[in-house]
């Protein structure tokens, strides 16, 4: 199967208590974000 959006686009985001938060799009459709929490 082909993935529509042509690989997984990754959103990084910081919160105010520097958590690194990786996000990406899992399904366009159902508007699902897979994410990964790092603490540093």
């Amino acid at each position: 199967s082909k993935n529509r959006l042509g690989g997984r686009r990754w959103i990084q985001l910081y919160t105010y208590n520097k958590t690194h938060v990786n996000c990406f799009l899992h399904s366009s459709q159902r508007k699902q974000f897979l994410c990964q929490t790092t603490f540093s």
